[in-house]
């Protein structure tokens, strides 16, 4: 093989690892974002609960002030 043609394929392999490394770092942030969603959906979710708790609690205040006049 000549030494242009080795050149030519060893840039092409370089370039080749060097996109896999971007897709691989890509797919850990993308990874680490897909987490950090997940909690702050769940927290969301326990946000929402505790708002239907107080809602609740309002609705039994309301009709026990409502029996007592």
């Amino acid at each position: 093989m000549s030494i242009e043609v080795s050149l030519i394929l060893g840039g092409l392999i370089l370039t080749f690892l060097t996109s896999l490394l971007s897709i691989s770092s890509r797919f850990v942030r993308l990874e680490s974002d897909v987490k950090v969603l997940k909690e702050e959906i769940e927290d969301f979710s326990t946000l929402k609960d505790m708002i239907y708790r107080i809602h609740a609690q309002n609705d039994v205040l309301l009709q026990m002030r409502k029996s007592q006049d």
